[in-house]
């Protein structure tokens, strides 16, 4: 998972995580981002499943956030930006 910032967002005093920077045109590292969007999704024989019910391989982070992001429980909720 790649982790980009809109251009016009402005940081505010509540961070999501230390774990990587949220500073406006700083890319954070890929490697972190994913463990930290990684700890939302399920593993194992749970993960597995529901990708095979929806189509996705297992590994494939950001697919599961696109179809579980929104239910899945946490402090966080992933929406497609339109939304």
């Amino acid at each position: 998972v790649n982790f980009t910032w809109d251009s016009g967002y402005q940081p505010g005093k509540i961070t999501l995580t230390e774990s990587f920077a949220s500073l406006p045109g700083v890319q954070p590292d890929a490697t972190l981002v994913s463990n930290f969007f990684g700890g939302y999704a399920p593993d194992g024989n749970h993960r597995a499943a529901m990708a095979k019910r929806r189509g996705i391989d297992p590994g494939d982070l950001f697919g599961l956030l696109r179809e579980f992001g929104g239910s899945i429980g946490g402090a966080l909720t992933f929406r497609d930006p339109d939304e």
